[in-house]
């Protein structure tokens, strides 16, 4: 079966998109934050990346933090990704609040987007 390329619908990029014809497409690592129906367009993985990573921060404000970590806990040991779970600043890898939730505890490290720090 020949799978064609959708276009993105929020850059209009080019991208290959198998989440009708499989179980398997990339989105399906990505956390599940984002609404999804039947008439929604799909998105590159760069786009992609950007919406779940503004989802994230609006889950984050609408929820406890128990409640958060609770939904992080099963992304715990699955891949990273660009804008979800890091950003690249100057070249350095800065990881997210996402990222650090993920992890499920305070690394004491300092950390700028640490999710744990005391008030």
């Amino acid at each position: 079966m020949k799978i064609s390329p959708n276009n993105c619908s929020s850059c209009g990029g080019e991208f290959i998109c198998e989440a009708k014809n499989s179980d398997n497409c990339w989105c399906i690592k990505l956390p599940a934050v984002m609404p999804m129906d039947s008439q929604q367009n799909c998105e590159c993985p760069n786009c992609l990346s950007k919406s779940i990573a503004k989802r994230l921060q609006v889950y984050f404000s609408e929820n406890k933090l128990s409640d958060v970590l609770q939904f992080a806990e099963k992304y715990k040991d699955k891949s990273i990704h660009e804008h979800i779970d890091y950003t690249i600043e100057n070249g350095n890898y800065v990881f997210t609040e996402w990222y650090h939730l993920k992890r499920g505890e305070c690394c004491d490290n300092g950390c700028r987007a640490c999710p744990f720090v005391a008030d």
